[in-house]
């Protein structure tokens, strides 16, 4: 399966993308025990449960239907992107801005440098500033082991930095989220902690030390602050947003078979405003300050929580929601008749016209035959099957071609092919006439200016399917889908203007919109050619070869893009815009660390560990040996743990100043929260 929201590979009954962090549709429905529908492996838009084709973007529901999708996959990696696993608690931890640097599971603030840790089923915390100094045991145990390798949970840090909040009592029962008791407590203080409820399986940490979390069970959203005074703001939740001054609040609530969405202030001083109601497809921008919602198929805007604005009808799917520049982009069906004519050449027409079913006395036949026990000749009659059977079978078939007649205008194939659109200055633009999906992007701005890459049929040379070269409407439906393919190109739009590219990358790209220039991968799985593009106004689409024998993208960052090449047993050798960096590079282990990359060579798969390195654009320099998680505040503030036991699941931690010798920190410890872990 594919994650609903960025298209990362996914494995099948994943309840969050390892990617993004984002909840998969498909798994919460089971949970929430809703209607029985199918969400589409490519979109994860909803779709009734005998769909056979999406209703947006139009793809077999089963995969195997749409073999360009997955036959360059490997294993269960993204395309051209390859990830280490992680242990649960340190995947995808999210970022806190703060007045020094709060990150779920570190503290850098002043005179302050924590880290928090897994130690003998506990969460422990080490002041890396004084490493003298005991390290601190907080209340309650973490939970069991499927609970660590499988359940995403954040250790956080306020915003002052004074108070620490943690899961204890953690259960995994194989859904798409955990439950655990969330903690909150005085840093560096063993004492009771403020025990802010159970149950929980997704939290945010305010300012003034408040926490909004949501309630497994009736999914109970609340507001709870350090004085353990708590206030309900809503049931039913499967989502919330916050925006960046903590103001605001946006939830969306399941209602039977659809969602709602609402907004109210954080104060909770005013009544809650229904923004949307019966909605099916939502996308929020960053701040809150332009929302799209789809109700039905008619897609709405909503600006600063005011009333909805009507868009467009017909719409299949939104694209971006582009807050920067306040446009919204979206695809429509287009609403066309007779699209069996643009399919199929029908030569069978005329000939069909004179066929009859048969008749069974048009087939008797009077012939003279010898009677064997007279020995004289006779007149007889009898059926000519041979003929009989041939007409019937003449007749069966035009039978198929008249279903696939009658079925192709109410047929799903005119989905193949949308229109894109965008919404901006209270206008409707058509971008392309002939979209078929957007393409996933390693850069992370691009949407959020209105710049991204997607698929164009060009219709022009796709041909017809002649009417007597198919048996059934799924023979129409592969043979069209292939012509498709075949006429399939890669587009880039820069906000202003679409740009072809003389090349195809029907998986992913990498777009850089401060330096203008795009990346792509095309070719074979594991030796693709890396090739680069620009995405200025005055690009003409041509594409340049940077690389062969390229495995994967590891990275993009402003100017920069890494990748790795010749990989063998997960390791291969890492570059940086053509700039050989290092050789035996661990596919996933790259971090960037201001204006640097951490990474792993020589890793051991048995003991899953390696030798961490940094490099600072000018030279490598080691960290330490014998790695199997790190977490990097910054060039010269490193937390490794190292030489670690996989049957015991304990190693030791240690802290890199900047200086040859690593300090000693603690033993015996499980895992760093908010590290990357190298486990492949």
């Amino acid at each position: 399966m594919k994650c609903a929201s960025c298209g990362c590979e996914l494995p099948k009954g994943a309840g969050f993308c390892f990617q993004c962090g984002a909840r998969q549709p498909e798994v919460q429905a089971q949970e929430e025990g809703l209607p029985e529908y199918k969400f589409c492996p490519y979109c994860g838009v909803k779709n009734d449960e005998d769909a056979v084709f999406c209703s947006s973007c139009g793809k077999a529901m089963d995969m195997s239907k749409n073999p360009v999708e997955v036959s360059v996959q490997k294993k269960e990696d993204s395309p051209g992107k390859r990830f280490p696993k992680k242990l649960a608690i340190g995947a995808t931890a999210a970022l806190l801005a703060v007045g020094g640097a709060c990150i779920a599971g570190a503290l850098l603030m002043g005179n302050h440098k924590y880290v928090a840790y897994l130690k003998d089923d506990s969460v422990n915390q080490a002041d890396l500033e004084h490493d003298k100094k005991e390290a601190v045991k907080y209340s309650g145990n973490y939970g069991d082991e499927d609970a660590l390798f499988n359940a995403y949970v954040e250790v956080k840090y306020s915003r002052d930095g004074n108070y620490i909040f943690y899961p204890a009592e953690v259960r995994y029962d194989g859904g798409a989220h955990p439950e655990f008791c969330l903690n909150m407590q005085r840093v560096g203080k063993e004492e009771e902690p403020v025990k802010i409820n159970s149950s929980v399986w997704r939290y945010s940490v305010l300012a003034q030390n408040k926490a909004v979390y949501i309630k497994y069970g009736n999914n109970t959203l609340y507001i709870n602050d350090k004085k353990d005074h708590k206030e309900k703001i809503a049931s039913n939740v499967m989502d919330y947003y916050i925006d960046k001054d903590e103001k605001n609040i946006v939830w969306i609530e399941t209602q039977g078979e659809a969602y709602a969405m609402y907004q109210q202030d954080l104060a909770l001083k005013k009544e809650k405003k229904t923004l949307a109601e019966d909605i099916n497809l939502y996308e929020v921008s960053e701040n809150l300050e332009q929302i799209v919602v789809r109700e039905a198929d008619t897609l709405y805007i909503i600006r600063d929580f005011g009333e909805k604005e009507k868009i467009a009808s017909n719409v299949s799917r939104i694209i971006a929601n582009s807050e920067e520049t306040g446009s919204v982009y979206y695809s429509k069906i287009p609403e066309k008749e007779g699209i069996g004519t643009e399919i199929i050449e029908d030569d069978c027409a005329e000939s069909d016209a004179s066929i009859k079913e048969p008749e069974y006395n048009s087939f008797i036949t009077q012939r003279v035959e010898k009677n064997e026990y007279t020995g004289k000749y006779e007149r007889v009659e009898g059926l000519d099957q041979e003929a009989y059977d041939l007409a019937w079978e003449k007749y069966e078939a035009k039978k198929r071609r008249e279903e696939i007649r009658q079925g192709i205008n109410m047929s799903e194939l005119g989905t193949y092919v949308n229109e894109l659109y965008c919404f901006r200055d209270g206008k409707e633009e058509l971008i392309d006439e002939a979209y078929v999906d957007l393409l996933y992007d390693y850069g992370t701005e691009g949407k959020k200016k209105g710049v991204f890459a997607f698929g164009h049929y060009k219709m022009e040379e796709v041909p017809k399917i002649k009417m007597s070269e198919i048996d059934s409407f799924s023979d129409l439906s592969e043979l069209y889908y292939e012509n498709l393919r075949a006429a399939r190109e890669t587009c880039i739009y820069t906000g202003e203007k679409v740009i072809v590219l003389a090349e195809d990358f029907p998986y992913a790209v990498a777009l850089d919109t401060e330096q203008k220039i795009g990346y792509g991968l095309k070719g074979e799985a594991g030796a693709y050619t890396l090739m680069s593009f620009s995405i200025g106004e005055s690009s003409d689409g041509t594409c340049k070869t940077v690389a062969e024998n390229v495995d994967s993208i590891q990275m993009l960052t402003p100017g920069k893009i890494y990748y790795l090449t010749d990989v063998y047993e997960s390791a291969g050798e890492l570059y940086c815009n053509e700039e050989y960096i290092n050789s035996d590079v661990f596919v996933g282990s790259l971090t960037k660390v201001n204006d640097a990359v951490a990474y792993a060579v020589d890793y051991d798969s048995n003991k899953c560990q390696a030798t961490l390195k940094l490099y600072d654009g000018k030279e490598n320099r080691k960290i330490a040996d014998d790695v199997h998680a790190y977490y990097a505040f910054d060039e010269k503030d490193i937390v490794v743990l190292a030489d670690y036991n996989m049957d015991r699941q304990e190693g030791k931690l240690k802290y890199y100043s900047g200086r040859n010798e690593l300090v000693d920190i603690d033993e015996d410890v499980t895992a760093i929260f908010g590290g990357t872990v190298l486990y492949y």
